[in-house]
């Protein structure tokens, strides 16, 4: 008896492992074995039902009988977590693995015990043989498995006035197959619901209904579509959907859209409509009720994006991301959701227009992809199998070692021992070789390497042919133990370890040669300067990296005279598509360092020229500066304006005091024109250069307010000389402050904005040029949000130089700090080591010492250039530095062992916040090189003022004590969170939203940017109707 019952035990067994693997689709595993024990429980008792089932399975397409079991009260098993009707289960689980809900599914006519989907109380059993069901075909939403565009015998779209404009006519309207224009998934959370809806008429609804009567081809029902995985509360969602929206593709492919609802809102994401109007691309609008947007696609800009001549094959490829609208419904946005994006709500729509593709396709055929650098041979995947086998053998090996029988069978053992090392070596050898060739074929597969490396070109060609024969001998012979031990592939392997370690040696050499020809290249990695490299005849293909490479130049534009000539760069374009022309053409002809140096001079000339041009005609325009503002730069603005208010006040100081005062009226003057001016309908680009505008001049009438309240009567007092001056003085932009005195940089800067500049930037800045006047570094410390970093980046772009910052970390090492420093050195570029004091000790006893060696190189170029001033007897000490030769402005040191050039302007700086835990204590002679400043408490007060009166606000000093206490009570009261913490950031974020109305941005809608989710933490007494917390500001056209 015992035995009878081991036999059926171990039949069922069997019999499950047979049954689960006829799974079908992607099932979880879990489920899927949760179901079949189910159905083996009610099964067990019944003779030969488990074995008709396993052949049905087996021959699907022969007769087979119903298999039956008993329903529940409700008619749903419970399987896992979900509940549903037994018969979807098996049809899901072994015939249909897309079946979503009962509805799908038809009995066949052999079926004696179909499933009744009312209430018949009188069904005893229910069949869930799967092929004893057949699925219905959806009327509404077509077949998922079509290619998603297909161009071939499609006619093309009529207008829509061929359309009935009602959507819901009682008759069906037979229309001709027509290529949809967009594709629709719906989604609850992260699940995809249903099939794909293709549009193919230029109106489209999609409603909540749960009936898909009527018109099919222009309306999907959400409601209809049913999901066994559906969480709870989307149905509440759902419910709430309505009349839904209505999609209408226009005639110049533009794409609208409406919301139909009388009570539901919707938002909207779409990137391409965030990036035409400026905003982030996860930018979110709030559609109300009855509200519409009307091009949330714009084709004609997207055609253009597509069509640029710039775009690379992977820029191209990049925009299919903006083709994509994303819609949420209703609920699941807000503080009481806690939502950071759509794809995160309860019910959302996934719409993907299909036209722009089109065109994706279209350009990308014209275009060559980059090569790709996979490897054509075998390589080795893992060996961690083979390292533990090997450590548990090592072990095993050492246990027979310590036995006292282990005498008769010692040299075995010992043999055992030296076979399992060897394999152990020639493993880690073999590993070492193949990542070292992987890295080296991808750079030696381009033909420039290949060119400019002929005889590393040749060696690693000869290893790359050695490793091949050596991995097919692998691939035939896979065991490890006789691959490491076939003759001589141990010293293969070595002697090509040997010359990939001299080919990368190398090529190390060859990249430091090509970046002491072109400084910059210190500041990119290796990978992208061998791209670099590799696009010397190819200009476009090295724009992507010019970003990089400069502090603010996205691209040049690139023109092209006769089809035989070289490529020519005739301006210079910002991240904020700010364009400065060249004064004539730059050739990008021959090595690809040579021409990117003489793009970094005509830089600096364009700057500087532009700068001269904008302050003569800002000597002509008086207060009214409109005009003046729009025909120029903004850098070059902003140092036209600090030139001319240096000059004024220092003649006033000269000539008559009371001229100060003159000088304060046309200063408030300025301001009020300026002011008006933001109220007036700018451009992104001209409102951002205006408030940078701005900023600097209420610093410069403040300073003035001081001059005038402390009675300051000479240029030489100490009030006027701890300001940051700018002189224009023989053809030369000079920068003085304190004892501090320099040349302007000429750096292009683009339009990226300028920092409030409050008393404590004030001393912060001259605390910066007198340790840079010093030769010394700068360190400013103080808590996190006190502005270090940012006021020090502030100073470079007002002295117009170029600003690296390196966030530090215990990761880095004095190899990679030497190399950046070598890069500063002879660029004269600054670099500021943000939290400097996280860097192992170690490794700061090691960059004590490479930074004593600058400083003192830099020591020495000072007094020779204090020497040549000083020879020129005939002239002011002032002009003497203005003409200075350019040649001493530069020096060669020893760095490393290495000859390298030091420019006059290279500057270290150190930022760091004494009080996280976990810092390191720097060494005294590291501290004694940097002159230290504290930035304890920043004005925010005062910060908020400047930042709403340069957005347009005129009661500013009200406001702000308003805006400021609203964030104290938020930092106060709430939880210790990013949008709590940091008061200057969020005081500026809030100013935005309030100004847009003024833009063209304010006849759109609701625009969400959603904070932090409230905490437990957080208190309770705030109420999330006040208009004080709410999260979207409606902005009306008439504001």
């Amino acid at each position: 008896m015992n035995d009878y019952h081991d036999r059926k035990s171990f039949n069922l067994h069997v019999l499950r492992s047979k049954i689960v693997n006829w799974k079908q689709g992607h099932e979880d595993n879990e489920h899927s074995q949760r179901a079949v024990d189910f159905l083996i429980k009610k099964l067990k008792n019944s003779d030969g039902v488990l074995d008709s089932l396993a052949k049905v399975l087996l021959n699907p397409h022969c007769s087979s009988p119903c298999i039956t079991i008993p329903p529940s009260v409700d008619k749903r098993i419970q399987i896992v977590y979900r509940k549903e009707f037994p018969h979807v289960v098996y049809c899901r689980l072994w015939r249909f693995a897309d079946l979503q809900n009962y509805h799908e599914l038809v009995p066949s006519l052999q079926c004696r015990y179909p499933f009744s989907p009312g209430n018949n109380r009188n069904q005893k059993l229910v069949c869930i043989n799967p092929y004893h069901y057949n699925r219905v075909p959806s009327q509404v939403l077509p077949s998922i498995i079509e290619p998603r565009i297909n161009n071939e015998n499609t006619p093309p779209t009529p207008p829509p006035s061929s359309y009935s404009p009602d959507p819901y006519s009682p008759q069906w309207t037979n229309h001709q197959v027509l290529p949809p224009w967009c594709t629709i998934n719906y989604y609850e959370y992260s699940n995809k619901v249903g099939e794909q809806f293709r549009a193919s008429l230029p109106q489209i609804f999609v409603d909540g209904y749960t009936s898909p009567c009527r018109n099919f081809a222009n309306r999907f029902s959400l409601g209809f579509l049913e999901n066994v995985k559906r969480q709870k509360g989307v149905e509440y969602v759902r419910a709430s959907i309505g009349r839904g929206i209505e999609l209408i593709e226009h005639e110049n492919g533009d794409v609208s859209v409406r919301n139909r609802s009388w009570s539901c809102s919707i938002f909207i994401q779409s990137i391409l409509y965030n990036r035409l109007n400026g905003l982030n691309d996860s930018t979110v609008y709030h559609l109300q009720r009855r509200q519409s947007i009307h091009s949330i696609f714009n084709l004609s800009i997207f055609t253009q994006l597509v069509n640029n001549p710039l775009a690379t094959y992977e820029s191209i490829l990049d925009l299919t991301k903006l083709c994509t609208i994303q819609v949420s419904f209703k609920y699941g946005w807000g503080y009481d959701f806690g939502q950071r994006e759509i794809t995160s709500t309860p019910c959302w729509l996934s719409i993907l227009i299909n036209e722009p593709l089109r065109l994706i396709d279209t350009r990308l055929q014209q275009l060559q992809p980059q090569q790709a650098t996979t490897s054509s041979h075998y390589k080795i995947k893992s060996t961690e199998e083979i390292n533990k086998t090997i450590e548990e053998h090592q072990v095993s090996l050492s246990t027979f070692k310590a036995s006292r029988f282990i005498k008769p069978f010692a040299k075995e053992v010992d043999k055992w021992e030296r076979d399992i090392s060897h394999v152990l070596e020639v493993t880690e050898l073999w590993l070492t070789v193949q990542r070292q060739w992987l890295y080296l074929e991808n750079i030696f597969y381009g033909e420039d390497i290949r060119r400019q490396l002929a005889k590393e070109t040749a060696l690693f060609d000869e290893v790359n042919e050695k490793w091949k024969s050596v991995m097919t001998t692998l691939n035939q012979s896979p065991n490890a133990f006789h691959a490491t031990h076939l003759e001589g592939v141990d010293k293969e392997l070595q002697y090509m370890n040997l010359n990939l370690e001299e080919i990368q040696k190398s090529l190390e050499m060859y990249l430091e040669n090509k970046r002491r020809q072109f400084p910059r290249f210190y500041f990119i990695s290796n990978d992208d300067l061998l791209e670099i490299l590799g696009q010397s005849k190819n200009p476009p293909g090295v724009m992507p990296h010019m970003k990089k490479l400069f502090d603010n130049i996205k691209t040049l534009t690139l023109v092209k005279t006769t089809s035989n000539a070289p490529m020519a760069a005739t301006e210079m374009r910002s991240n904020e598509d700010e364009v400065v022309p060249f004064d004539g053409q730059v050739l990008l002809d021959g090595q690809v360092e040579k021409w990117l140096r003489d793009v970094e001079n005509k830089m600096k000339e364009v700057v500087k020229r532009k700068v001269f041009a904008c302050r003569h005609d800002l000597s002509n325009c008086g207060t009214k500066r409109e005009k003046w503002l729009k025909s120029h730069p903004g850098q070059a603005c902003i140092t036209a304006s600090q030139i001319q208010w240096t000059e004024e006040v220092q003649k006033s100081l000269r000539d008559n005091v009371l001229k100060l005062r003159t000088d304060r009226k046309k200063q408030h003057l300025v301001l009020r024109n300026f002011t008006d001016m933001i109220k007036k309908n700018l451009t992104k680009l001209e409102r951002i250069k205006l408030v940078s505008l701005v900023t600097i001049e209420i610093h410069a009438r403040d300073v003035i307010n001081d001059l005038i309240k402390n009675q300051i009567k000479t240029e030489s007092s100490f009030e006027w000389q701890q300001q940051l001056r700018f002189y224009w003085r023989k053809d030369e932009i000079i920068i003085e402050q304190a004892i501090g005195r320099f040349w302007y940089g000429c750096e292009y800067l683009g339009n990226s904005g300028r920092l409030v500049i409050t008393p404590l930037t004030d001393r912060c800045y001259m605390t910066l040029t007198i340790a840079l006047s010093l030769c010394r570094g700068g360190s400013p410390k103080g808590p996190a949000g006190t502005g270090k970093t940012e006021t020090v980046k502030d100073l470079g772009k007002a002295m117009a130089f170029y600003v690296i910052v390196t966030n530090c970390s215990d990761a880095i090492d004095y190899k990679s700090m030497g190399r950046m420093f070598c890069g500063y050195c002879q660029t004269g570029a600054w670099g500021c080591f943000d939290e400097f004091n996280r860097i192992n000790i170690e490794v700061l006893s090691v960059v004590a010492q490479q930074i004593t060696s600058i400083l003192n190189a830099m020591t020495t170029l000072k007094s020779d250039i204090e020497s040549a001033i000083r020879a020129k007897t005939n002239m002011s000490e002032e002009d003497a530095f203005a003409t200075i030769d350019k040649r001493y402005l530069s020096k060669k040191f020893t760095f490393q062992g290495q000859d390298i050039d030091l420019v006059w302007s290279c500057g270290l700086f150190i930022t760091m916040n004494p009080g996280y835990a976990g810092r390191t204590e720097l060494p005294d002679n590291l501290k004694s090189m940097f002159r230290p400043i504290s930035m304890v408490v920043p004005d925010s007060n005062y910060i908020a003022e400047i930042i709403l009166f340069g957005e347009g606000f005129s009661d500013t000093r009200l406001l702000a004590t308003k805006v400021y206490t609203l964030y104290q009570l938020c930092a106060q009261q709430l939880s210790k969170q990013a949008c709590a913490n940091n008061i200057n950031q969020n005081i500026t974020q809030i100013s935005t939203p309030i100004v847009n109305p003024m833009e063209e941005i304010s006849r759109e809608n609701n625009i969400i940017s959603p904070p932090p989710p409230y905490t437990e933490e957080d208190p309770t007494n705030f109420d999330h109707s006040s208009p004080s917390y709410v999260l979207s500001i409606k902005l009306h056209e008439s504001s």
